[in-house]
């Protein structure tokens, strides 16, 4: 009796281990907050009732990168309009469905901060740098996103 009971106890186990993971809710009072993770949920996840379901969660990525110097295609026209200048950039991952957020980015260059970006295409990134001096030649350093998907 006692060999089919740990035998009945180490299947129930190694079922329960096996079996594939349905999809969690997660139900919280209002005010709440996790504290101390990491967490890891499988599945989708989804804020709110009409949010948007986050497919992949959110990812990271940062790169090292070296900005070219920038002109004075308007800034220069006395008309008193700032423009923009784009450069593109590899970021291995980055898809064109991705909503990008600022992680960090090197201290501005006075003359032409960083103020958009969007993946152009996959792998690629567009900064678009304000060009507010005669010319001036963007941060280089480690710029870090994050991607909602």
């Amino acid at each position: 009796m006692r060999r089919i009971t740990i035998l009945s106890l180490a299947l129930v186990a190694l079922l329960a281990l096996a079996a594939p993971l349905a999809a969690q809710t997660i139900t919280m009072p209002s005010g709440s907050s996790f504290t101390g993770g990491p967490y890891t949920l499988g599945g989708t996840i989804q804020l709110g009732s009409g949010g948007t379901q986050l497919t992949n969660g959110i990812v990271k990525y940062s790169a090292s990168l070296t900005p070219t110097a920038i002109g004075t295609a308007c800034a220069a026209s006395g008309n008193g309009v700032l423009c923009t200048q784009s450069q593109t950039f590899t970021f291995t991952g980055v898809q064109t469905t991705d909503t990008l957020f600022l992680g960090n980015s090197p201290a501005p260059t006075s003359g032409c901060p960083m103020v958009a970006w969007r993946p152009s295409s996959t792998n690629t990134l567009q900064i678009d740098f304000v060009v507010a001096s005669n010319t001036c030649t963007p941060a280089a350093g480690t710029y870090t996103f994050f991607a909602v998907r």
